[in-house]
């Protein structure tokens, strides 16, 4: 089993109430592209109407990945590990992603991950049991944390609408492309809208015959959403 790490463990949200029909026909009406979506407090509008959340601090976002480690630690009815106090390295600058990259994989060889690689401006791992992803997990908040940074800027209204863009233009013919069946994908409006309604991203997946799967063809084509949108 490969997994794709991307980024902080709370940033991969998405729409709940997931389609799981392995089925090629999928009718999906989500309630929330019926009901008016309301930006959260924190957005922040500027001149030219634009959307936008500030940046989180170092602080909120240990914080914040610590909760969603607990969460699926819970999920998996395994009890969650005591907090570590981590040590923080080093502040690397966010023009030096490949860099970054380096230095958590390097944290994750020292603590016995040696199955993991990088694979497109990504860490990748290989197990095979749900215990040993989440021990993986553990391990990569603890890397995540000694190598922050500084602060997490979230995208913006246009970054937003240029990941939709990908969805639609790049991943969703991909998967077509690949056997799999997606249908009813919300428009861009509403794409965006949950995003400052929510702070989570539609996934595609919701809205399509794939399930659980996990593969390289399937990777290869969801992480085209990211295509051409600098990391922040």
């Amino acid at each position: 089993m490969s997994v794709l790490i991307t980024g902080c463990a709370f940033e991969n949200n998405s729409a709940s109430d997931a389609v799981t029909d392995k089925g090629s026909s999928i009718e999906r009406v989500d309630k929330a592209q019926q009901e008016t979506l309301s930006d959260l407090p924190e957005v922040i509008v500027d001149a030219d109407g634009k959307r936008s959340f500030p940046p989180l601090t170092m602080k909120e976002i240990e914080d914040a990945s610590w909760e969603q480690l607990v969460s699926e630690f819970e999920a998996e009815g395994a009890t969650p590990p005591a907090r570590p106090t981590i040590q923080f390295v080093e502040d690397i600058s966010k023009n030096r992603p490949e860099e970054k990259l380096r230095k958590r994989l390097e944290c994750l060889h020292a603590k016995g991950w040696t199955n993991t690689f990088i694979e497109d401006g990504s860490i990748v791992a290989e197990f095979n049991t749900s215990t040993d992803a989440l021990a993986y997990q553990f391990a990569g908040f603890e890397c995540e944390v000694a190598y922050f940074d500084g602060s997490l800027e979230f995208p913006d209204e246009t970054a937003v609408e240029q990941q939709w863009e990908n969805v639609t233009n790049k991943v969703i013919p991909c998967l077509q492309e690949a056997g799999f069946a997606v249908k009813n994908f919300p428009s861009k409006k509403t794409y965006t809208d949950y995003y400052f309604a929510t702070k989570q991203f539609y996934d595609v997946r919701d809205y399509s015959n794939i399930g659980e799967q996990l593969s390289d063809e399937i990777n290869a084509c969801e992480i085209l959403e990211f295509s051409g949108i600098n990391e922040k």
